[in-house]
């Protein structure tokens, strides 16, 4: 039997990796295997996701495949996978400041996703915060933190008054603005 190869859809969630890497294996394994890895870093289990990528024949993980599972781990601010893939647990190691199809780097990722224990350790281990998207926006993680809707600042001089402003914003979680921030100034000086 010869697998069925699915196309990458950016509106599929299974697609975000693509862990299939013999055509001699079972598609209905490879599916259930590829499933079984967004799952652990869904719910942030290490011990899972070193489990099921044994799973896949006993290899070691790709860069590639190491670097969309960077990314998914950013999405969901899973930083117990993420930092089994950054300590090289699974295969190889995936590069903090590649970008992904997206244009992106694994901080555009944490940032966008507002995954702040993600950033943190992409910052510890030497995430560039002078990056900007290459997705036709051109942002740094600094801009997608302030622009991230999350965050539901939006100010009309002619609605609040600047201290309404300040009371709004000191409520906000301004954690990994700050952390970028910081980060960002070490860069300018």
């Amino acid at each position: 039997m010869v697998p069925v190869r699915r196309e990458r859809s950016d509106s599929d969630p299974s697609s975000a990796c693509d862990l299939r890497h013999d055509a001699s294996e079972d598609p209905i394994d490879s599916v259930e295997a590829e499933t079984s890895l967004i799952n652990a870093v869904y719910l942030d289990s290490k011990a899972e996701l070193v489990a099921q990528s044994k799973r896949l024949g006993g290899r070691a993980l790709d860069l590639a495949t190491a670097s969309k599972l960077l990314h998914l781990c950013c999405n969901f601010d899973s930083v117990e996978c993420a930092s089994a893939l950054l300590s090289g647990q699974l295969g190889a190691i995936p590069l903090v400041n590649e970008l992904d199809e997206a244009g992106k780097t694994p901080l555009h990722t944490a940032v966008e996703s507002h995954a702040l224990r993600c950033v943190e350790a992409l910052l510890k281990k030497h995430a560039r915060t002078d990056l900007r998207t290459k997705d036709g926006e051109a942002q740094l993680p600094l801009e997608l933190s302030l622009t991230e809707a999350r965050l539901d600042i939006y100010w009309n001089p002619n609605d609040f008054s600047k201290e309404e402003f300040v009371l709004h914003i000191t409520e906000k979680d301004l954690s990994i603005v700050r952390l970028l921030s910081d980060k960002t100034k070490e860069i300018a000086e």
